[in-house]
């Protein structure tokens, strides 16, 4: 049986990609409790009007950004597909969903009116790169909406793990789901055990049913898929206005840069020998030196050599501020790696293991060392902050910021990924 390409492509979903349960995303609340956003469906748009355009992620994006947007703001805002399809370099065929969602995140959205959609495919297709007159556009978007995403399926769920999810999640907000389409027996939508192909937006539970309800983006219509459809993938998104002007933010970074100079001219005084005799004062431990120098960076890139990419510095990261806090670094060589940098780390001469973490401790769970039924591609190292938080490198944008609590780094490199969590206490640098 031939499927019809909608535009739906599975997701590879990385340990650089937000996970419901990994403690990573912020502000998702229940703001619907009955979960029924039936009245707040935008105007209907067809993705293949005039032409395919393999767009459903985009429309199903758009969607559910423009249901929550009218819920929270009672407002009714229609944005530009073409403008996130040419961002994310879609092509026939389509692409997966979180390419899509991502040019919303780093590049905002921007009104239907500066780009309409055209008479020809090739022109919709336009332009490629995006100009800097539309991407000041998005950016405007983003001074005033904060907006993020996450995967609440991933393919491995049951039946009743789907429902359950689902329900819960639809107090948030209206879901990205991929379904397969369109199979209909007896009113309703089956998967017919074909693997998903399409995109859309479930914005309904149908309890007595047992469906689902979800808006296309063809041929103008609400389907009903049963329980028992598989729907492989789904995305959550959170959607909040922006409280705090660019003038303000502006301050904040200066602050910080201001406090990390102050930081580091006080830890200077703590390491250099001084001829006079000191006043009377506490010296800081080796874990306090290193956590004050840890929270001057917060904010900041943290590895801006960029020996490794953004997404897989945390290692750079921490051999870099370790370096600052005692002018040796944890690994002289391979200082990319958390897997080397573990070995180091097991120097019982530097570093002593601690089976109760500190505020100033190394917590790793390096890669190399997970166990086979782990889904986590990657290890990772920060520093505990206190008994809530830890600092680590931000896979998403690259800055070293609190990423992470004990709880959340569990759930993730120790149920998910298999890996070991390990605490280390600085004892000779």
């Amino acid at each position: 049986m031939k499927k019809k390409v909608y535009g739906f492509k599975p997701p590879v979903i990385t340990e650089n990609d937000y996970v419901a349960g990994d403690g990573r995303i912020l502000g998702s609340l229940a703001l619907n409790p009955t979960g029924d956003w039936t009245e707040y469906l935008p105007i209907y748009e067809a993705q293949a009007d005039k032409y395919e355009t393999w767009a459903c992620t985009v429309f199903g994006l758009q969607n559910q950004v423009e249901i929550l947007s009218k819920y929270l703001y009672k407002n009714e805002p229609n944005y530009s597909e073409r403008y996130n399809y040419n961002l994310a370099k879609i092509g026939r065929g389509g692409t997966d969903p979180q390419i899509s969602y991502e040019t919303a995140r780093k590049y905002g959205l921007i009104g239907s009116e500066f780009l309409p959609v055209p008479d020809t495919y090739e022109e919709y297709c336009t332009p490629r790169p995006m100009t800097e007159e539309f991407l000041a556009k998005g950016k405007i978007w983003l001074s005033q909406f904060i907006f993020d995403h996450d995967w609440i399926l991933t393919g491995y769920e049951t039946e009743a793990q789907r429902v359950a999810e689902i329900r819960k999640t639809l107090t948030e907000c209206p879901i990205g789901v991929s379904v397969t389409a369109w199979f209909e027996e007896n009113g309703v939508y089956v998967d017919r055990d074909v693997p998903n192909n399409h995109w859309c937006v479930l914005f309904r539970d149908n309890t007595v049913k047992r469906t689902f309800s979800v808006f296309d983006s063809y041929d103008h219509s609400i389907k009903d898929i049963p329980y028992s459809h598989k729907i492989s993938y789904a995305k959550r998104i959170t959607l909040s206005k922006k409280n705090v002007t660019e003038q303000k933010l502006s301050l904040i970074e200066s602050i910080i840069a201001k406090a990390r100079e102050a930081v580091n001219i006080i830890i200077q005084a703590f390491i250099m020998e001084k001829d006079e005799k000191p006043v009377e004062s506490v010296e800081p431990t080796l874990s306090e030196k290193l956590l004050m120098v840890a929270r001057s960076y917060v904010g900041t890139d943290a590895s801006p050599s960029d020996l490794a990419p953004d997404e897989l510095g945390c290692a750079e990261s921490v051999n870099n501020i370790f370096k600052e806090t005692f002018g040796v670094p944890i690994c002289k060589s391979n200082p990319l790696s958390t897997y080397w940098m573990y070995k180091e780390l097991k120097n019982k001469d530097r570093f002593d293991v601690v089976l109760k973490a500190e505020p100033g401790d190394i917590i790793i769970s390096p890669t190399g060392y997970g166990l086979s039924y782990g889904t986590i591609k990657n290890g990772h190292v920060g520093i505990v902050d206190n008994e809530e938080t830890i600092l680590s490198n931000n896979s998403k944008d690259g800055k070293w910021d609190y990423t992470y609590t004990l709880v959340s780094w569990n759930e993730r490199y120790k149920i998910k990924g298999g890996y070991p969590v390990v605490f280390f206490r600085v004892k000779k640098p």
